[in-house]
């Protein structure tokens, strides 16, 4: 399992597909507030 900001690497520097908005996951939202939350919390 990859923390959330590992798994930006993947969808920011290797332009992968971004498996967290498939429909039953996470909204865009969702990934903003959780992104976000890195700087806050360091993790």
């Amino acid at each position: 399992m990859l923390s959330r900001q590992q798994y930006l690497t993947d969808i920011d520097c290797w332009k992968l597909a971004d498996a967290r908005l498939e429909e039953r996951w996470m909204s865009r939202e969702d990934i903003a507030h959780w992104t976000a939350a890195i700087d806050k919390h360091g993790r």
